[in-house]
C-alpha cells in the first residue's frame, strides 16, 4: 500500500503477513471497511460467508463473477490504501 514505507502493520513491530493486512492492520482499517462494504454487497445479507483471506484471495465457495468483484475489491484496497 502506498503509504507504508515499512514492512510494519503498526508500532508494535509485528511483520505483515498477507492476511494480517488484508484483515487486521489498523493502519488500513478506513480502507478495509470500504473493501468489507463493497465485498458484503455481492451477498444476501443471511449468507454466512465469513470474511477470510481464503474468500478474499481464492473466491472459496462463491461463484466466478462474483469473485471477480471480490478480486475487484481486493485490488483497490492495495492500491487506494
Amino acid at each position: 500500500i502506498n503509504s507504508s514505507d515499512t514492512p510494519h502493520c503498526s508500532v508494535d513491530e509485528t511483520v505483515d503477513s498477507v492476511g494480517r493486512f488484508l484483515l487486521q492492520c489498523s493502519r488500513y482499517h478506513t480502507h478495509r471497511a470500504a473493501m468489507f462494504a463493497s465485498v458484503s454487497g455481492l451477498f444476501p445479507p443471511d449468507s454466512e460467508l465469513q470474511m477470510t483471506e481464503s474468500l478474499l484471495l481464492g473466491g472459496q465457495g462463491i461463484p466466478w463473477p462474483q469473485y471477480q468483484q471480490v478480486a475487484d475489491a481486493v485490488v483497490t484496497f492495495v492500491l487506494d490504501g
